[in-house]
């Protein structure tokens, strides 16, 4: 999980070059969700617009069989960059198995991988 803060966007001159937007442009493009914190509250969603000043999230709600509920939601949150506090983006988790197979290809030459 990354953690970025807005304090990258008032660093930059040109904010499409800081961390903070390159981070939330690569959940864009690859339709990630994300969590936003700002000072009154948290927000997540598959970023669906982003400019210089704003990001826009989409959440959808989907209810399991087991809730009883058929209901589906859908929020859209207009976010401006420079009220973030920090993001966080997709956290992968993997069995014991899986990362030990991660971490060895890791150590793998990179010829046999190809």
């Amino acid at each position: 999980m990354y953690e970025l803060s807005s304090r990258d966007m008032m660093l930059d001159i040109n904010p499409r070059q800081n961390r903070l937007y390159i981070r939330l442009q690569e959940a864009f493009r690859q339709g990630h969700e994300v969590r936003v914190r700002l000072p009154h509250g948290d927000f997540m969603g598959v970023p669906i617009y982003l400019d210089a000043e704003f990001v826009e999230l989409l959440d959808l709600y989907i209810p399991t069989p087991d809730e009883g509920d058929d209901c589906c939601e859908r929020t859209v949150w207009l976010i401006k960059l420079s009220e973030i506090i920090t993001i966080s983006l997709s956290t992968e988790y993997w069995s014991k198995d899986r990362l030990e197979q991660l971490l060895s290809q890791e150590n793998e030459p990179s010829e046999s991988r190809e």
